[in-house]
């Protein structure tokens, strides 16, 4: 599986004299291309960003190659070393995580490969079988919705607990059912077997569910607080100054909230890629969290970035369908209530996404750019 393959090797950064840095995951590949001529002589090396470039002259698992180098005539008529590609998914059988459990593949490192790495997860997620999980989210998502707006609003509040228990039931059994299913996509390098996608489900749902529960679903009852918290402290005639403090409060509140959220999504991957006990699936998730925030959250800004700009032709149809329903009579009814379906389906296609952006994200950070220190 990916994680003995990652964890066994010992990855290299390289630096060309050009200034791009290519990754490597271990130190025969890094060989075989000095040899071939694909990473020049003049080439930096390190272990870890934290580190210090070193040239390759003066790192001990390449020196003999660099005395060789220097000694060795270059035979006349010899053609020119072949210039080091860069990874732009085009070249070779794929992009993204699948192609780089190829062992002697070199790719670039930084934000450019982070948006490799979001388009290849792109690529896994527009795949009939998640397209169709995605769809059927959104389509329960949308009657969720239907059934709380169709509640007499006296059991408003009753009807949203079960809109939103239903939602986040569906949720966990699509998010536990997609990243099991691209988890063996990425790690055998083939399409998954029905019984592989769903080996383990019953577990894996059981997991999420009280972490979606406790997340997402107090984070958004916390964003609806907050947001009616000034109007509740104006209309008991609380002082101004702290109606004005809670305002300014709620704002810094929910900037803070929706990533947490975000990285909730995470979870299933950790579960699901340790396959271990719950409790080190929890202390994976934190460490990654808290040792690589930064990264993280830019990933997850991408995705979702990316996310949104592949579903704005569609959210504009939705928009242009919008204007032209009439605003009463059975049509309008009937067009307010596929709107609604439609609106569902895209929401549910962008969660799936969103879902196997989080696996390529889990095993980018996890395994390649926070590597241990040996």
């Amino acid at each position: 599986m990916i994680r003995s393959f990652l964890r066994a090797g010992d990855p290299w950064y390289v630096r060309l004299p050009d200034g791009r840095v290519l990754w490597a995951p271990n130190t025969r590949v890094v060989r075989r291309h000095l040899r071939s001529g694909r990473i020049p002589l003049g080439s930096h090396v390190r272990r870890t960003p934290e580190e210090e470039w070193v040239s390759m002259e003066w790192s001990r698992e390449f020196t003999d190659l660099a005395a060789v180098e220097k000694t060795a005539p270059a035979p006349v008529g010899a053609p020119e070393p072949e210039p080091v590609k860069r990874s732009n998914g085009q070249n070779g059988r794929g992009f993204g995580v699948s192609r780089r459990l190829t062992a002697g593949r070199l790719r670039t490192a930084g934000v450019r490969s982070m948006a490799e790495e979001l388009f290849a997860a792109l690529d896994h997620a527009l795949v009939p079988n998640k397209m169709l999980l995605g769809a059927g989210l959104g389509l329960v998502g949308g009657l969720a919705f239907l059934l709380y707006a169709s509640i007499d609003p006296a059991r408003s509040g009753i009807g949203a607990f079960g809109a939103a228990l239903l939602l986040l039931l569906a949720g966990a059994v699509v998010s536990a059912l997609v990243t099991q299913t691209t988890f063996v996509e990425l790690s055998r390098l083939r399409p998954a077997r029905l019984r592989e996608s769903v080996s383990g489900l019953a577990r894996y749902v059981v997991c999420l569910l009280p972490l979606y529960l406790a997340v997402i679903a107090l984070g958004l009852l916390a964003v609806v607080f907050l947001r009616q918290l000034p109007d509740w402290l104006a209309e008991n005639q609380w002082q101004e100054s702290l109606s004005g403090f809670a305002a300014a409060t709620t704002i810094v509140a929910n900037v803070a909230i929706w990533p947490v959220i975000g990285l909730a999504l995470l979870w299933a991957p950790a579960v699901i890629v340790e396959d271990g006990s719950l409790l080190a699936a929890l202390r994976a998730w934190g460490r990654l969290v808290r040792k690589d925030f930064g990264r993280v959250f830019l990933f997850e800004a991408l995705a979702v970035a990316l996310g949104l700009t592949a579903a704005l032709p569609f959210l504009a149809a939705m928009r242009l369908s919008a204007w032209f329903t009439p605003p009463t009579g059975p049509s309008a009814e009937a067009m307010n209530l596929a709107l609604v379906l439609f609106g569902g389906v895209i929401a549910g296609l962008f969660a799936v996404y969103l879902i196997v952006a989080n696996v390529f994200i889990y095993l980018n950070v996890r395994y390649e750019y926070a590597p241990r220190k040996k």
